[in-house]
């Protein structure tokens, strides 16, 4: 599987144009799928907004193994902080887990939501334009303000 997706990566960047193809239909296929998820108030995480951050990192494995972990020492609360939050992904999952094995939670969430000046290679453009975008207009901010609400964590 690392392999495939390391060819496609290299064809992606070999060719720009198929690149920047790539993000426009990943953010606008990931905006229908938004609406939809909002009409059903489910949470979203996706292309839409680019909000969907964790897509082959494994982060996830690690972060279940820790609070699963906290299970066997018989923790029944924990204080998170999350810095980089950006739509809530893994704010989300962490609230999910702890839910799961029954432990109550607080979580405190840093980011600036705000967009940023980044040199950037042109291929680029459509996708730091949208997520810069989301940023500057509060977009990404009222994305996880609608996740915690969604899952019912806003208060928590």
């Amino acid at each position: 599987m690392r392999k495939i997706i390391f060819i496609i990566k290299v064809i992606l960047y070999k060719y720009p144009v198929l690149l920047d193809l790539a993000y426009r239909s990943w953010y606008y296929s990931g905006w229908c799928v938004y609406i939809i998820k909002k009409f059903f108030n489910l949470p979203y995480i996706g292309g839409y907004l680019f909000s969907q951050q964790e897509l082959f990192r494994g982060r996830k494995k690690i972060i279940k193994k820790i609070l699963q972990s906290l299970k066997n020492k018989k923790i029944k609360f924990v204080n998170v902080l999350e810095i980089g939050v950006y739509a809530g992904q893994n704010t989300l999952f962490i609230a999910k887990i702890l839910k799961e094995i029954n432990i109550k939670f607080y979580i405190t969430c840093v980011d600036p939501w705000k967009s940023y000046n980044i040199t950037h290679d042109k291929s680029f453009n459509f996708y730091y334009k949208k997520f810069n975008d989301g940023l500057g207009y509060g977009k990404v901010l009222n994305l996880l303000k609608y996740n915690l609400k969604s899952i019912n964590i806003k208060k928590k």
